[in-house]
């Protein structure tokens, strides 16, 4: 797997910036990191893109309550 550092026309359509892409059958694929297009995806890197991000709740908001009894 190969992350997109640069832009890349491939025949259509566009591969954008940070897109990750299964290149190892690609034949230009050496020249293509060579030259910074292309950057292997680390280990650890897939773990965490594989991992569901997982949204905190929100803290309720407490109102205080203001008494004007005397």
């Amino acid at each position: 797997m190969y992350r997109v550092m640069k832009p890349i026309q491939t025949g259509e359509s566009m591969l954008s910036v940070g897109m990750v892409v299964d290149a190892s059958d690609w034949r230009n694929l050496r020249a293509l990191v060579n030259m910074r297009y292309l950057a292997p995806v680390l280990e650890s890197e897939r773990v965490v893109a594989a991992e569901p991000k997982v949204k905190k709740a929100a803290k309720p908001k407490v109102e205080a309550e203001v008494s004007t009894e005397e």
